[in-house]
């Protein structure tokens, strides 16, 4: 029997007193009709109010509704209902048409259970096997970036590609590796990304895609005094009297205008003890030296005293779980994958995220760590979206080198990444000023993180409106939150070791 279609008019004379939620629901509106719903509602409701066949209680009820402007759909359950509409429908059309994977490994394992396998022996295969063979279908294009000669969008050309690589993932080498459905602008390697594009769109993407840019931070401003200060200490440290350099620098912390200033200082200390107790850091002929090393002993004091003033930050270090990478956005497989060497934490919640390797690094690991944090960075970006926040900062740390990566949201379904900054630990004892430079900019990074952190807490303590990120604003020419909202796609976990996951059902989304 074929169900009549919706008539709002014969709805509202009969059910009025149910209310505009109601209302929605009989009419099955999609999130997108949310304008068009609600446009409608508002004109029935006109109509019946000067309608002569009206009941003396629908025309005065209809009266009052107008009169109020219509403050029954400003409630919060009309809002929570929107809301809801909008995701199911996001999910389900992206689930539909961008990444569905048919699983033909649940096949085969009902297989062999039938045949009289158990499932220990079974799961002993699978540490070896390579991954399931999946059927692809066609990526969504919603990004509408496009670049000279090219066809597709580029969020469909990588993703795509993403796709291929993923049944493939543990026989590829290690630039194949990196690719993955975010846009890394700075991976040039063989078989990366890069070999998508001709030199033209590659140089067009990295021109439309600017790398965000941390501000410059005020104690720049006094690199002339602060010379005099460092050529005073480089004096004792020339003469191998790492003590009294260490005491000066301590005694220009506590005579420090600002905390800042305060904290550059407290860093230049802790260098000359790393010079002073642990020289051999600095030798490249010196003891081969592994990932804790360097993260006991150079970058975990430098960072801590970073945010040691933060009242709202904390480090959580080694192997932590990323509160973003939970249910039920993630697997528990893809939980157990996401742990961070390092995050940056408020209440649990990362705001930065970081992973460290030792001096020489094999090329998997350079390769799986920023694999890894870009896809740490993605869970973390797309919890911060909806309070209008559109670029996130990582930290990438090999031995003695320090990056900062930015993931930004930049279209429909387009992550881009970008290493904005690169610096050393220098490996000469009096190069202070270099100290105080990446000092500096650990400084204009916390500062980033913590305007973010603030400004989530901000938004969400600023009622129900602004925690479901709307902004009816039509006057900018920026995204509105509601756009990023629906923007953001959820998060690619590349397949773990050799292992493949447990079971799978039938049809298994490959998170974009």
């Amino acid at each position: 029997m074929t169900t009549p279609p919706f008539d709002p008019t014969s709805y509202i004379r009969e059910n009025f007193n149910s209310g505009p939620l109601d209302f929605f629901r009989a009419g099955k509106y999609l999130g997108t009709a949310e304008s068009s719903a609600t446009v409608l509602y508002k004109d029935t409701v006109s109509q019946l109010s000067i309608d002569d066949t009206s009941s003396p209680e629908l025309r005065q009820w209809c009266e009052n509704a107008i009169k109020s402007e219509f403050l029954l759909l400003e409630t919060t359950d009309i809002r929570e209902y929107w809301d809801e509409m909008s995701i199911k429908q996001s999910s389900f059309k992206r689930g539909v048409t961008e990444m569905i994977m048919h699983n033909t490994y649940s096949k085969e394992y009902g297989e062999k259970l039938a045949q009289g396998s158990s499932s220990s022996q079974i799961q002993k295969k699978q540490r070896t096997a390579v991954a399931p063979q999946l059927v692809q279908y066609q990526a969504e294009s919603t990004d509408s970036v496009m670049v000279s000669g090219s066809s597709e969008t580029i969020g469909f050309t990588i993703k795509n590609e993403a796709i291929t690589n993923y049944s493939i993932y543990h026989q590829s080498n290690y630039d194949r590796k990196t690719v993955i459905t975010i846009i890394d602008l700075d991976n040039i390697k063989n078989e990366s990304q890069r070999l998508l594009f001709t030199d033209e769109q590659w140089n067009e993407l990295q021109a439309q895609f600017p790398p965000p840019a941390l501000p410059t931070h005020r104690l720049y401003e006094r690199q002339t005094k602060y010379e005099a200060h460092f050529n005073d200490i480089s004096k004792f440290i020339n003469n191998g009297n790492f003590a009294a350099a260490f005491f000066t620098a301590h005694k220009r912390e506590y005579k420090a205008r600002d905390f800042d200033e305060a904290t550059m200082y407290n860093v230049l200390a802790l260098y000359i003890n790393m010079w002073r107790y642990h020289a051999y850091i600095f030798d490249p002929n010196g003891p081969e030296l592994s990932e804790a090393d360097f993260i006991v002993k150079v970058w975990g004091p430098i960072i801590e005293a970073i945010f040691r003033d933060s009242s709202a930050l904390r480090c959580a270090w080694g192997e932590t779980h990323c509160a973003a990478a939970k249910a039920p956005v993630c697997s528990e497989r893809e939980q157990a994958i996401m742990k961070a060497d390092l995050r940056v934490v408020h209440n649990n919640a990362e705001y930065t995220t970081g992973e460290f390797c030792k001096a020489v690094p094999s090329e998997a690991k350079v390769s799986t760590d920023r694999t890894k944090l870009l896809v740490e960075g993605k869970f973390m970006l797309n919890k911060l979206i909806n309070v209008g926040i559109t670029s996130v900062y990582l930290l990438q740390i090999s031995a003695l080198q320090l990056r900062i990566v930015a993931l930004t949201l930049v279209a429909d379904g387009l992550y881009a990444a970008h290493t904005i900054d690169t610096f050393h630990i220098p490996t000469s004892k009096t190069k202070l000023k270099e100290v105080a430079y990446i000092t500096m900019k650990l400084l204009s990074l916390k500062d980033v993180i913590t305007r973010i952190q603030e400004h989530e807490k901000s938004e969400r303590m600023e009622g129900e409106i602004k925690t479901h990120g709307l902004d009816r604003s039509t006057t900018s020419q920026e995204p509105t939150k509601t756009t990023l909202m629906n923007w953001a796609r959820e998060t690619w976990v590349p397949p773990h070791d050799h292992t493949l996951p447990s079971p799978p059902s039938s049809f298994t989304i490959l998170r974009n």
